[in-house]
């Protein structure tokens, strides 16, 4: 179903679909194992606490249970599956602190009025979903640019960020899909710079 849904121009052109193909992998990863028709609302329960316990943040596993529940009401529209294959309920837990997700028009007001570095900065985190600490702390040799693969007997080009076990909140390793946008604010700020040096500094060096 995830495979189906994803693939939907429609969804591709979401301006969150990256932030999507992250969430499935999580979901992907716990559930992957067990017949779509047999996940019940306990069972996503269950999940927001093992991501909860992995260091996950709330608002982070709602965005996974509403891709989920997202998925499975597209199925039932264009009639994949039935009604009654649908857990009962996907529970989407408030914050006592809620962070409000900004809009696009937000979004883009804010990198216009912002420093040049700064602007950088935001522009990473709103299309990679990256921590802030994971940003700060981004180095050259992470960012994997124009690398050639073999995918089904065919060579692409893929761009990421390789985040290690040390470089994560939760400790685990992880790669970061990056945007033509993204990848183009990649590229300016890797230039001249050695493989440990950072790649989000100010004007001055400062990170």
């Amino acid at each position: 179903m995830a495979n189906w849904y994803m693939q939907l121009p429609s969804v591709q052109r979401q301006k969150r679909y990256k932030r999507k193909v992250i969430a499935c992998k999580h979901l992907l990863g716990y559930f992957g194992k067990q017949s779509m028709h047999n996940i019940e609302s306990d069972d996503i329960e269950m999940y927001r606490k093992h991501r909860t316990d992995a260091g996950a943040a709330g608002t982070t596993v709602n965005i996974a249970v509403a891709a989920l529940s997202t998925m499975y009401n597209a199925a039932r529209k264009a009639k994949k599956i039935n009604a009654d294959m649908l857990p009962g309920e996907f529970v989407i837990v408030e914050s006592s602190n809620p962070r409000r997700i900004i809009t696009d028009e937000e979004f883009e007001a804010l990198v216009a009025k912002a420093d040049p570095d700064f602007a950088d900065v935001l522009i990473c985190g709103y299309e990679s979903a990256m921590r802030s600490s994971e940003i700060a702390n981004l180095r050259a040799y992470q960012v994997r640019l124009d690398e050639q693969r073999i995918s089904g007997g065919q060579a692409v080009t893929v761009d990421y960020i390789d985040l290690g076990v040390f470089d994560t909140k939760t400790g685990t390793r992880r790669t970061v899909p990056v945007s033509s946008r993204l990848k183009g604010v990649l590229k300016r700020r890797l230039r001249g710079l050695e493989p440990e040096d950072p790649v989000f500094t100010d004007s001055s060096g400062r990170y």
